[in-house]
């Protein structure tokens, strides 16, 4: 069994971009993966501004014989140090807050075929989990492979979702 604590921490320095378009840019869905980038948004048309720690461990229990992971368990959260309201998409009302929510996942291999993920955010400012999503993964003989997954996110979205991928033949 491993025990990985992981700080982080992130500074840029504010700059103005109210003078600059948005063409693509979009604010990241908050992960754990979330947890250590270096902006919260994709594209360029925004860079945000941070002061800001991350506090994350996580928990790895390992096959002795093979060295395969059977169990994979993250826990984190950001510090915020100072104000984020200052760089902002239009339309999207800036959050106070001086944490983010807790962000975890737990991943277990059930054998060699089949996998389950689990992954949650709880917000400790409003007292209520934030997502669910649990995914079931169900790797084939050839190669191929299977999910089933179920997401939700407070007052946004509900929902489930299958997909495959499997080779054609051995050049495809």
């Amino acid at each position: 069994q491993t025990l990985e604590p992981r700080l982080y921490y992130l500074h840029v320095p504010y700059e103005n971009q109210d003078d600059l378009p948005i063409f693509d840019t979009q604010e990241l869905t908050f992960s754990f993966a979330q947890l250590f980038r270096p902006n919260r948004y994709s594209g360029a048309d925004r860079q945000v501004e941070a002061n800001d720690l991350t506090l994350a461990v996580t928990s790895r229990l390992l096959d002795d014989a093979n060295g395969d992971e059977l169990l994979r368990a993250s826990l984190g959260q950001i510090l915020y140090f100072d104000d984020r309201q200052r760089v902002q998409l239009p339309g999207v009302a800036p959050r106070e807050a001086s944490r983010s929510a807790w962000a975890g996942e737990l991943d277990f291999r059930l054998n060699d075929k089949w996998r389950v993920t689990l992954s949650e955010q709880y917000d400790p400012e409003e007292d209520r989990n934030e997502l669910s999503a649990v995914r079931l993964q169900r790797r084939l003989d050839n190669d191929g492979v299977v999910n089933l997954q179920y997401r939700y996110r407070r007052d946004f979205l509900e929902q489930v979702d299958a997909s495959t991928a499997f080779p054609l033949n051995e050049k495809v």
